[in-house]
């Protein structure tokens, strides 16, 4: 896949091993329906079909996702039927995104509220703008949580932290975000998709195979016991020893060791 529109409401284009899916319903806050739910889900299932190794998240519009379409919720025949479709839906994209070896990367510029958090939250790298907000916004429309906010959202700020925010409302700016650790880099507006664009190309020069592996890993050390997590280390580490990535860089690896030192200093 080169480049392709799954729907008016999600783009996805390929550039060699990175691909960019870009929200694109700027007129609704980039918003989550149930078209964009479903444009979403199918976008993942079709970068998995190609074997990206990094995908970027990013948004059209001054909003990176304002949450669930609201308007949507209000005009559906049953507010409970649609929100568990769209929520389901949605949902079956974030689980495909969990279980992919592709490193997430989020390129955040505006507020993400709601789903738009979770989606976030989702990622293993969030590069942001000044710009960026971000918020659970569920408290607003008299709702829970969804999108794996109520699960990512303690692991990655702690769970007074996602207390505060869920049930008080507080929106973090950017440079909070940063300091509590869901924004990893923030750079200027104009600056942003340069960066990204950058960071995901070194890793995705990196070898895909390993780094998939080694962010499965992280995300699922707090669902395991120790010693399980230990045996999915073996079995992680076994599996990366067959790759030819890795067997290329254990034979350069052990080029360069065999190599003479230099003398420190002179004789």
């Amino acid at each position: 896949m080169k480049a392709s529109s799954i729907s008016s409401s999600v783009h996805v284009r390929q550039e060699g091993p990175v691909a960019w899916l870009t929200l694109n319903r700027p007129e609704s806050a980039n918003a989550v329906d149930l078209e964009l739910a479903t444009a979403f889900r199918d976008a993942i299932l079709e970068l998995e079909a190609v074997e990206v190794r990094v995908v970027v998240i990013e948004a059209n519009g001054q909003v990176f996702c304002g949450g669930g379409d609201v308007e949507a919720m209000r005009g559906a025949e049953s507010a409970s039927q649609y929100l568990a479709e769209l929520a389901g839906t949605f949902h079956q994209g974030l689980e495909l995104l969990a279980r992919s070896n592709s490193i997430i990367i989020a390129a955040v510029d505006g507020a993400a509220a709601g789903a738009g958090l979770g989606l976030v939250l989702n990622a293993d790298i969030v590069v942001a703008t000044p710009r960026a907000r971000f918020l659970t916004a569920y408290a607003g429309v008299g709702l829970s949580p969804d999108s794996g906010v109520s699960y990512l959202l303690p692991r990655s700020v702690g769970t007074q932290r996602a207390l505060q925010m869920s049930l008080t409302g507080r929106v973090l700016d950017a440079g909070t975000a940063k300091e509590w650790g869901i924004v990893a880099e923030l750079v200027a507006p104009e600056e942003l998709e340069g960066y990204v664009r950058v960071l995901a190309v070194r890793l995705a020069s990196g070898g895909g195979n390993f780094l998939g592996a080694t962010r499965r890993l992280i995300r699922s050390s707090t669902s395991m016991s120790y010693p399980q997590h230990l045996d999915a280390e073996v079995r992680a580490i076994t599996t990366a020893a067959q790759h030819p990535d890795t067997l290329a860089l254990l034979r350069e690896f052990a080029r360069h060791s065999k190599e003479p030192k230099a003398q420190a200093g002179a004789q």
